[in-house]
């Protein structure tokens, strides 16, 4: 990546960085109606409440998401299930088991899921969804796009849609001003009342469910982006401590570094299948092999934080290494865009794993021998 690209990407994340923003994280969150949040807000729990007007955007990630407040601004969520009741001002991007959506939505709506199901005052914008059950009772205002299983459509659309799913159904409140674009195994299904006022397309599709894998693969990017942003935000802001000093042990011996990394990704799985061929030796093999994922995984979180650190650092020209959330959300942005970079960007990413992981290896060495 040439300079100028990352010169350009840090000019765009640079409102991030400056202005404030409200972040709450714990086993449950749970923001009061009582609160008027003038800042952007970003939480990460198990369980996530949120009563209270937020005046900017909300980012949230957790097992179980419940929105009942109004949002001014974007709504950016990951969850198992999510349930947004509240008007959200502009656009929507979630990624989970099961997504409810019943508040007005004054902007676009990017959604991935198992179940979706929006029956809101109306969407002012565009709908772009992937899912297994698709059920559509809220007024669109824009353009359809959906990639699904089944998908049943009972609302206004101002707009074209185009669909590509196993199973279609329009209901009667289903009236489309725009074209009809569709594929399927068999024609839609047109129940009495439903309009289509432009044209209709109908294109037979012979494989079944191979629109829904295609649907799954588009938006799995966006629901790991969430899972690893939240994820690097726990490891962050719960071991502070942890992070700083990972953060200046990097950057004293780097490459010393890389090199624990890699020989410990090649010795460990090496050594757990050799324990897991002696009887004895099972115990001790499963553990290596459960340590050697739990390794990875942790790598994976605290890359994240060596990125936004070392870009941080780069971009100010500065000796010092920071580690707050601000450090991590540029650092996880940054980290995601790698992902979709062919060879150069996986490389660096591994590269970055390698050196974490070597770190925090060194880091627990040192504590073992000031045990001893």
């Amino acid at each position: 990546m040439k300079k100028s690209y990352i010169l350009i990407l840090i000019s765009l994340l640079m409102p991030i960085l400056v202005f404030g923003a409200d972040l709450r994280t714990g086993d449950q969150v749970s923001i009061p109606a009582s609160e008027n949040i003038k800042d952007d807000v970003y939480a990460g729990a198990g369980s996530i409440v949120s009563g209270s007007t937020i005046e900017g955007d909300l980012f949230a990630g957790g097992g179980t998401i419940f929105i009942n407040g109004p949002v001014r601004g974007d709504l950016m969520v990951g969850g198992g299930t999510i349930s947004i009741l509240g008007d959200v001002g502009d656009d929507i991007r979630a990624g989970g088991g099961n997504i409810l959506i019943q508040g007005a939505v004054g902007g676009d709506i990017l959604l991935g899921g198992g179940t979706i199901t929006i029956s809101g005052s109306g969407v002012k914008g565009d709908l772009l969804a992937g899912g297994g059950l698709v059920q559509i009772n809220s007024p669109i205002a824009g353009d359809v796009k959906i990639v699904g299983g089944e998908i049943f459509l009972n609302a206004p659309v101002g707009g074209n849609v185009k669909i590509d799913a196993d199973k279609i159904t329009l209901g009667p409140k289903a009236v489309i001003s725009g074209n009809l674009t569709y594929k399927s195994p068999t024609e839609a299904k047109f129940e009495s009342g439903s309009q289509v006022r432009g044209k209709i397309d109908f294109q037979k599709r012979v494989a079944k469910g191979k629109s829904f894998g295609a649907g799954i693969l588009r938006f799995a990017t966006f629901l790991k982006f969430l899972m690893l942003l939240t994820g690097a935000l726990f490891a962050g802001l719960l071991f502070p401590r942890y992070a700083k000093e990972l953060v200046s042990r990097t950057n004293e011996n780097f490459l010393s570094n890389l090199g624990m990394g890699l020989v410990f990704l090649i010795v460990t799985p090496i050594a757990a299948i050799i324990l897991l061929a002696t009887v004895l030796g099972i115990p001790l093999g499963i553990l290596a092999l459960i340590g050697f994922a739990g390794a990875m995984i942790w790598g994976v979180l605290l890359s994240q934080i060596l990125l936004g650190s070392l870009v941080y650092g780069w971009v100010k020209k500065s000796e010092e290494l920071r580690s707050d959330w601000k450090i991590i959300l540029l650092g996880a942005v940054l980290f995601a865009i790698l992902s979709i970079i062919p060879i150069i960007g996986w490389i660096i990413q591994f590269g970055l794993l390698l050196v974490a992981i070597g770190t925090s290896i060194k880091m627990k060495w040192a504590i073992a021998q000031n045990w001893r």
